[in-house]
């Protein structure tokens, strides 16, 4: 309501705007009358809408009183549960560490089975919040990107392209990557840098972790295209990185359940949001605002 428009709302708590809508018409529904007024010039607060506001703004003070009194006597709550790419490790320790000022505790978890099994685990309730890496299936879930970064392609030190400064994207065409089991269409043509020209691929060697995908890059099994801040975190001796234009760009976003009510995970999500636009973590990433 202090931003006059839920859009600026939305990009305040960093949420899309149609996930702050859905969450605005569901409470509208609970108290039984209009909250919002909207019009051309913007979104203000009905009579109801204020007083709404007011209370909730009194009950989290109270509230927050209240937690604070019971964590005097020895009460916490329990952690917020991320999952992280093992690759992605050294940005989740950043952003916890940037985030510990707000007073919200967290176990991390690190799953080298991909996207898919983070999001997996936010269904299953296993998790919280995912750090998580398109492309991802967002069903269910709301997402807010805080970076994004190019991709390059590494290959074996042997490989031909190791001696080329950039490569041309075509001249890989012929070249296996190694396939994911379980891995869907869409991931599978990102991963394979299809997913932009649509040119048929090759599959390699099944791998299960990253761990696996560079072993069979250093073989001279396949090759592999990965976030530029992936090559500094995971790569092993033997192996050379090299840019690809026209590929793809790599995207970090966080992702939470969209029926989720926690506070805490809206406190984090909106705390690593502000990490995210102060601007690139040092030695990563590319900021995407």
């Amino acid at each position: 309501m202090d931003e006059g428009s839920l859009t600026r709302a939305a990009r305040r708590l960093h949420i899309t705007q149609p996930a702050l809508s859905r969450a605005v018409r569901s409470l509208e529904r609970s108290v039984g009358t209009a909250l919002l007024l909207r019009s051309p010039q913007g979104t203000t607060p009905t009579a109801a809408g204020k007083l709404l506001l007011e209370g909730a703004r009194d009950l989290q003070r109270r509230a927050d009183a209240v937690v604070q009194r019971a964590r005097a006597v020895g009460g916490r709550p329990q952690p917020l549960r991320l999952t992280v790419g093992a690759c992605d490790a050294a940005v989740a320790a950043a952003l916890v560490a940037a985030t510990a000022g707000d007073d919200i505790e967290l176990v991390a978890a690190v799953v080298s089975e991909g996207a898919a099994a983070q999001v997996a685990s936010l269904h299953a309730a296993a998790s919280d919040v995912a750090l998580v890496r398109t492309p991802f299936d967002a069903a269910g879930l709301d997402t807010s990107q805080l970076w994004t970064e190019p991709r390059v392609v590494v290959v074996s030190n042997a490989h031909p392209a190791a001696d080329w400064e950039r490569v041309d994207l075509a001249a890989l065409h012929p070249e296996p990557v190694t396939v994911f089991p379980g891995m869907e269409e869409r991931a599978s043509q990102y991963w394979a840098a299809a997913d932009v020209d649509h040119h048929a691929w090759t599959g390699g060697p099944t791998a299960t972790s990253p761990t696996d995908v560079l072993a069979a890059v250093r073989l001279g099994q396949a090759v592999a295209f990965i976030a530029a801040s992936h090559a500094a975190e995971c790569l092993i001796p033997g192996l050379s990185v090299r840019a690809v234009p026209g590929l793809s760009p790599s995207a970090l976003h966080m992702a939470w359940l969209s029926r989720s009510t926690s506070l805490r995970v809206a406190r984090f999500v909106a705390s690593t949001g502000e990490v995210a636009r102060r601007g690139p973590l040092p030695g990563h990433l590319v900021a995407s605002r």
